[in-house]
């Protein structure tokens, strides 16, 4: 599995570092899947040819299918050997707080971890019983396959009031080329997340991912469909919690369709917005998620019970991942000789980012940590990562704990 990963993640650093054929290329298996006419997604293809000259910010080509041709170039090594000759790329010797969560916010984010990393996979056809499925739109690249499920705390806890059944919206990354045309899809002008998000304060807009954006809009109906069928499916005769999560580029729309959801009144409501009151809290825990507003996106302060936490795994460059980010990390392992200073971010990410140290196995309970505040030493925004392979969800429930890396 990490060679696959390697290999993935160099095919993508000589599209970096040589451009043009390959580009052409990843453009021509885009049309491929355009649709005939007009749509929304069709919006995303003229910002493929834009951006991806640009250098598209995220190392989405970690999660293609087997079978893609890959080949030489950047080495991946390379760049994690000269990554981790900076100063600032280690967090061994940083002094970071613990987050403390309650027992049932540390299933959440079990439950939530799982539930990221088999939405990759077709679903068993008893899914049914329990829950929904939603594949991707491929012809208009929009949605992006989604699965809804119900899950039970543990027995033990049957009777502890603060464990409720968990209504879980799972939101699969990228797993095939179409997806590049909402992932490189980065430039959006600002107001343009106004009817949707809401706004930050009175008189400011968020700047938003235009790509993540465009594909949230389009999911929000049919989402909100799909947790009412399964919320009705099953009647629990208590309170019952809502999750929102997913790994990579489905982090980032699950995200924008949790801060839809919990927008303050007085804005635009409907659709999903309107399923927000079936349930008793609303908690988005998502997985290397990459950067997507500006202002960043956090929990509503009337929301107590609610969990916005953003995963981060140590190493893992897709959570830093906007186009300037993605460019200086290019020259990083090309060794650039009088190397720029890394450059300030232009987005942030959604949710409370909290780094997953890399431990195999984990010792002792696995804990999640608070970056230090901008600025300081530790800070996500002050700390180099450049670990490819650390993106893979496989890697993220082995540092969790939940799983044994596969060889």
């Amino acid at each position: 599995m990490a060679d696959k990963m390697m290999d993935r993640a160099n095919w993508y650093l000589d599209l970096v570092k040589q451009g043009g054929p390959k580009i052409e290329s990843l453009k021509a298996g885009l049309s491929v899947v355009a649709p005939s006419g007009a749509s929304s997604g069709s919006k995303n293809l003229p910002a493929v040819s834009r951006n991806l000259v640009e250098v598209t910010e995220y190392l989405q080509t970690l999660d293609l299918p087997d079978g893609d041709g890959y080949d030489g170039g950047l080495n991946v090594s390379l760049l994690i050997r000269r990554t981790e000759d900076l100063d600032n790329s280690s967090f061994k010797d940083i002094d970071l707080d613990a987050l403390h969560l309650s027992g049932f916010g540390k299933w959440l984010v079990e439950q939530g971890a799982w539930a990221a990393k088999r939405v990759y996979t077709e679903p068993k056809p008893d899914l049914a019983a329990g829950g929904k499925w939603l594949r991707e739109w491929s012809r208009d690249n929009m949605v992006k396959a989604t699965t809804v499920t119900l899950v039970t705390s543990p027995a033990e806890h049957a009777r502890d009031a603060a464990w409720v059944p968990t209504v879980i919206v799972a939101i699969r990354g990228s797993k095939a080329k179409h997806d590049w045309a909402v992932n490189a899809n980065y430039k959006d002008a600002a107001g343009a997340a106004d009817n949707f998000l809401g706004v930050p304060s009175p008189g400011q807009s968020y700047r938003v991912h235009g790509g993540f954006l465009e594909c949230a809009r389009a999911m929000a109906p049919k989402i909100a469909e799909l947790i009412k069928a399964v919320r009705e499916r099953h009647d629990v005769g208590g309170p019952i919690d809502l999750l929102f999560t997913g790994h990579s580029a489905g982090a980032a729309v699950a995200a924008l369709l949790y801060a839809h959801m919990m927008k303050p009144a007085g804005n635009e409501r409907n659709g999903l917005a309107g399923v927000r009151e079936s349930f008793r809290s609303v908690h988005a825990i998502t997985f290397a998620a990459p950067p997507v507003t500006a202002p960043a996106l956090t929990a509503p302060a009337a929301d107590v019970g609610g969990l916005f936490l953003a995963v981060i795994h140590e190493g893992d460059p897709i959570p830093r991942g906007d186009v300037p980010y993605m460019q200086w990390l290019a020259a990083v392992g090309l060794g650039a000789r009088n190397l720029a200073p890394m450059p300030a971010r232009e987005l942030l990410n959604a949710g409370e980012p909290l780094l997953l140290r890399s431990s195999t196995p984990p010792q002792g309970p696995v804990e999640l940590f608070r970056f230090a505040p901008p600025g300081s030493v530790g800070s996500l925004g002050g700390m180099v990562f450049g670990n490819p392979p650390m993106h893979d969800m496989g890697e993220y429930l082995v540092s969790l704990g939940l799983q044994v890396r596969e060889e």
